[in-house]
């Protein structure tokens, strides 16, 4: 896979930082389609940093609707999609991890509190009012002070608790280390409510939901699928 030194060089660093991202402690044999991956996810990051810096991001809601009140609107999960001409047909399942491994999540989070406040401001003017669910990256949580550039956001964009549940995985509420505790605690203590998403793919206890004080949990369907069947 390589025609000089400095080429093998490069293909065997490419293959050490793979494991380390794998968790370490493993062995990872150098393939051109992982040089071929991380180019592209490579160039996929720096089309991230130019769509930041542009804000070239828009907000899609995702409807909740109350079945047992005639499917009355309940509220409405927030979206993001990115507008940038280099990511066209990219979605958010493909650059989101990309974000998190090059730590541009946290400037998404913050800008989607942006386009999510511009949208509770036009509902505003219609005499309107609607509670979004904005998802929080559990590599967001874990940078310092992440909950006070939050609540900075919330305050430019005129967010309250009343229009704004946010939205953590499971894997953020097993990982809570002392930066995401910090953040949970800043927004629990704004009056924001938190709500668990994926529950049931891991390895959650339930004494993380009674700390969390959370207000809603989704149950991942994958664990709920079955029950009805004999197995």
């Amino acid at each position: 896979d390589a025609h000089s030194p400095e080429e093998m060089w490069l293909n065997a660093d490419l293959a050490m930082y793979e494991a380390k991202a794998l968790g370490g402690n493993r062995a990872v044999p150098f393939t051109p389609k992982l040089r071929d991956r991380l180019a592209r996810e490579a160039t996929i990051g720096q089309s991230l940093q130019r769509a930041i810096r542009d804000g070239a991001f828009a907000l899609y809601l995702q409807p909740k609707i109350n079945l047992l009140d005639h499917g009355s609107l309940a509220g409405a999960e927030a979206l993001v999609r990115c507008t940038d001409p280099a990511l066209a047909g990219i979605g958010p399942d493909i650059f989101m991890p990309i974000a998190e491994k090059t730590g541009l999540v946290r400037d998404i989070d913050l800008l989607m509190i942006d386009l999510v406040g511009a949208f509770v401001a036009t509902l505003r003017g219609r005499g309107q009012q609607l509670c979004i669910s904005v998802n929080l990256s559990p590599e967001s949580l874990r940078r310092v002070r992440f909950g006070q550039a939050v609540l900075a956001h919330l305050q430019a964009a005129g967010l309250g608790p009343e229009d704004v549940l946010f939205e953590i995985t499971e894997g953020a509420v097993v990982d809570l280390n002392s930066e995401a505790r910090d953040s949970i605690e800043a927004l629990l203590t704004a009056g924001f409510e938190l709500s668990a998403d994926d529950f049931g793919t891991g390895y959650s206890s339930l004494s993380y939901l009674q700390k969390l004080q959370l207000k809603e949990l989704k149950i991942d369907r994958s664990f709920v699928s079955r029950i009805a069947l004999d197995d």
